[in-house]
């Protein structure tokens, strides 16, 4: 590239993200039917619980907004700042469209203004146990064929909800949709994924551009929290919680272990004498927070927006989590965790940053195996801290090479574009 090619200065980015800024956090929209149905479901929800703790809790009946997943929504922040700085000398303009809503219209906007199409972290393929992929990418795939500017994957990922403990991801899918895989790998400028079973399984697939990186969520800025999650000097243990209770698969596991889920956490409580802190990453975990405190737990609910979270995760010293994104924001804090998996992400992360010991299967944990694991993880938690330091450092590295080839991958583009530009000026001159 000419250095005394001067390019313009203003760079219109396309996020392609799971939750768009617009929908994060809506009210939920209830019919008189609906509302009357929960008035009375959620009493009988409740004595039955409470009565011989009888679980037949629903996410639906207690949900108040939709799109509330913060772990999501840390990716899309994370995503604009290390875009922003990969792109340091430039005014960016980030504008954001939602997986599988591409439409001509869009496209016919990306292709006269981007100089950048991101697909922005997170699940974007996911496969549930019938091994049916969720609709966005096929939706999405006739779309981002016809993009002329840098496409690039940053951080995404395949998801696979764990019907037993293997965490392998099965690479025999359909014709339709491998088909569309490979289209997809001839046109992406860059292909960066989270975990190496996702890159394992296209791979296995015949995809030939994945390289693994990290969730880009990992470097997402932070401050720390002030006051109510200040840890304690005089020594108190502060331990953090997360469980995920979102969508019916991962509903029926809470289901099937809560009660083991509380003796785990009444043994560590009589063990260690801790502070326990509830980190909310969606709108339905308030229900699990109040079932775990309807039965004699002292947990302190922690509910910030997705831009304070990993400032808040620095004021805990371990954590026991089921949420990826839990797991990812502690890590970026500097606080081991145990990781109780329900999907293969889960499993992949941990691998990554050298944690695969203290990531264990909803679907075959036992009680004696999570207070072994959280009694290891608490007694060598200085040490394991000052490890995912050092990994946190070395994952950097690697997303750092990634933000120079994509911001060469917009300079180039720019530069090809500014001088047909230019030939066509002349041109018309002559």
């Amino acid at each position: 590239m000419n250095p005394n090619i001067q390019v313009p200065d203003r760079l219109t980015v396309y996020l392609h993200v799971a939750i768009p800024t617009c929908k994060e956090n809506q009210p939920l929209a209830l019919s008189l039917k609906h509302k009357v149905k929960r008035l009375m479901r959620q009493p009988l929800d409740w004595l039955a619980w409470s009565w011989n703790h009888s679980f037949i809790f629903k996410g639906y009946n207690y949900n108040r907004v939709i799109y509330s997943n913060r772990g999501d929504i840390a990716i899309k922040l994370a995503i604009k700042e290390l875009l922003l700085q990969s792109l340091n000398g430039y005014a960016v303009e980030f504008i954001e469209s939602e997986w599988g809503h591409l439409d001509a219209p869009t496209l016919e906007g990306i292709n006269q203004r981007a100089a950048l199409f991101v697909i922005a972290g997170g699940g974007y393929w996911v496969f549930s146990q019938s091994r049916t992929l969720s609709p966005s990418f096929m939706a999405d795939s006739p779309y981002l064929e016809q993009m002329r500017c840098p496409v690039v994957v940053l951080g995404s990922g395949v998801n696979f909800n764990l019907p037993s403990a293997d965490a392998v991801l099965d690479s025999c899918i359909g014709q339709e949709l491998k088909d569309a895989l490979l289209r997809f790998d001839q046109q992406v400028s860059l292909f960066a994924v989270r975990g190496k079973s996702s890159l394992e399984f296209l791979h296995a697939v015949g995809l030939q551009k994945p390289q693994l990186l990290c969730d880009p969520a990992i470097f997402k800025q932070f401050e720390r929290m002030p006051a109510h999650t200040t840890k304690d000097n005089a020594g108190s243990l502060a331990i953090g919680i997360n469980f995920a209770f979102h969508g019916s698969f991962v509903e029926q596991l809470f289901k099937k272990n809560i009660a083991m889920y509380i003796a785990f956490l009444k043994v560590i409580a009589e063990k260690f004498s801790p502070r326990f802190y509830y980190f909310i990453h969606s709108d339905e975990e308030f229900l699990v927070a109040k079932i775990l405190q309807s039965s004699g737990l002292k947990i302190e609910v922690v509910d910030v927006p997705a831009n304070d979270l990993t400032g808040a995760y620095t004021q805990i010293d371990v954590l026991v989590c089921q949420m990826m994104h839990s797991n990812i924001l502690s890590f970026a804090a500097g606080v081991p965790a145990l990781n109780i998996a329900y999907d293969s992400k889960n499993f992949g992360f941990n691998e990554l940053i050298g944690m695969q010991h203290y990531c264990v299967s909803a679907c075959t944990v036992t009680l004696d195996q999570l207070v072994e694991k959280m009694t290891e993880l608490i007694g060598h938690r200085t040490e394991l801290g000052r490890n995912l330091v050092v990994r946190k450092s070395g994952l950097e590295t690697q997303m750092n090479l990634v933000l120079s080839q994509i911001r060469a991958l917009v300079l180039d583009q720019r530069v090809g574009a500014f001088n047909q530009e230019e030939q066509g000026r002349r041109w018309n001159q002559g």
